[in-house]
């Protein structure tokens, strides 16, 4: 999934990525990459710009207090729903993840991606 915004010389894209260790016991985990690309930089498709944008791109955790690491629903660098914690099995609301991230979103990364106008030179 992706999200991008228009800028005056590019877009910044937000990819959201899921982990490929996603199973019953490690629970479903995603992440989401920000980047940003000119224009006239754009390789392929811009739906798949992100893919070129990997050795540049911010996490999400860049943008949250404590990298994101006092949510309950945050393992590693990723928002993680379900699978085992303490060697039991565990069941996330998903209502309640998505609150978090909306907030995450809104408090946090949203107004700092709005500040972007152009392209860094």
């Amino acid at each position: 999934m992706d999200w991008r915004r228009e800028i005056e010389d590019g877009y910044v894209i937000i990819h959201m990525m899921n982990s490929q260790f996603n199973d019953i016991y490690t629970g479903v985990s995603f992440r989401f990459h920000i980047s940003a690309v000119k224009k006239d930089e754009i390789r392929d498709k811009l739906s798949n710009q992100w893919i070129y944008n990997q050795t540049c791109d911010l996490r999400q955790f860049a943008f949250l207090p404590y990298c994101g690491m006092l949510s309950p629903y945050y393992s590693g660098d990723m928002y993680t729903i379900d699978g085992y914690k303490n060697y039991l099995p565990s069941d996330t609301p998903v209502e309640e993840i998505c609150e978090q991230i909306g907030v995450d979103f809104e408090k946090y990364i949203l107004p700092e991606l709005c500040k972007v106008q152009c392209y860094p030179q």
